[in-house]
């Protein structure tokens, strides 16, 4: 996922240190304005970058339901979104923003703890997990020292693993800590950033990789990058890219989705994109044959 950040002249590495605290924190519910209310403090369409076309409820690109799907996906081609202070607001092709919204407010306020968040110790079986930052320094040509980052992963009290992170970033690289059944995951974001023209511009682009039990699954299913661990209905959920193809897992399987991107580990404003995870189903933006969408994807009956 690609994110650009406007920073001011002069060292980055304090605006990673203070921004680190974007990562995957559970972003605060609040009542979602009207689309016809005066929008002073609106700002541009984001995502994405440029308006989605204007096409007809006869014209958007058809559903590619995933077969045999254990879940259910409903999907709400868009006109554009509209950041309205940190909510977002959106423009259907067909229908009414608030009534798509208000079909499933009850399960998207089933929000899990702060601690799958937060948390850096589970308790699986007889085995206490827990990961911890290491930093380091690096100096640079010009004089300035980078801080790298690197995660410890312990098992009682035993190192278990280290993945190193690289250069901080303004993307939290753990995204969440879970413990499920017999096993524990956590969910790691490597950040990297690739200047423009412009010096007070830079671009972020972070992948992610869920650990399980200590085994990268991209490594172990192939994938580019997996995101958005949380669990529905008990079970393991989470995103992935195989081949240039999103899909997701859950409980045991996977589900193809047919988008070109789903948007995650947006920082700051741009968090407001970022998947909604609730108990019994996920809400997220993605876009499909330069359409965009809303989607929520969840256990309904």
């Amino acid at each position: 996922m690609l994110i650009n950040i406007s920073k001011p002249l002069g060292s980055f590495l304090i605006l990673a240190l203070v921004l680190c605290a974007c990562g995957g924190q559970p972003a605060t519910s609040q009542p979602q304005p009207s689309i016809s209310e005066p929008q002073p403090t609106a700002s541009a369409t984001y995502p994405p970058a440029s308006p989605t076309p204007e096409l007809s409820s006869s014209e958007v690109p058809a559903t590619l339901s995933p077969a045999s799907a254990a879940l259910t996906m409903e999907e709400h081609a868009l006109k554009r979104n509209t950041m309205v202070g940190e909510e977002v607001v959106s423009v259907p092709l067909d229908g009414d923003w608030e009534e798509i919204r208000a079909v499933h407010a009850e399960q998207r306020e089933e929000r899990f703890p702060r601690e799958v968040y937060t948390g850096n110790s589970l308790q699986v079986g007889d085995k206490l997990i827990h990961w911890e930052y290491q930093y380091g320094t690096t100096p640079q040509p010009d004089g300035t020292v980078l801080q790298d980052i690197e995660i410890r992963i312990f098992e009682n009290d035993s190192l278990l693993l280290t993945i190193p992170m690289g250069k901080a970033q303004p993307v939290s690289p753990v995204w969440g800590f879970w413990a499920v059944d017999d096993s524990w995951y956590l969910e790691t974001v490597a950040s990297s950033e690739k200047p423009k023209e412009d010096p007070n511009v830079i671009e972020i682009e972070s992948v992610g990789d869920i650990y399980q039990d200590g085994e990268s699954l991209n490594q172990r299913e192939g994938y580019e990058e997996s995101f958005g661990f949380q669990t529905i209905a008990g079970r393991p959920f989470y995103f992935y890219q195989r081949d240039g193809l999103l899909g997701y897992f859950f409980d045991g399987s996977e589900y193809p989705l047919g988008y070109e991107e789903i948007f995650h580990y947006g920082c700051c404003s741009g968090a407001a994109y970022n998947p909604q995870m609730a108990q019994r189903m996920v809400a997220f933006y993605g876009t499909k044959a330069g359409q965009l969408y809303y989607v929520e994807l969840g256990v309904f009956n």
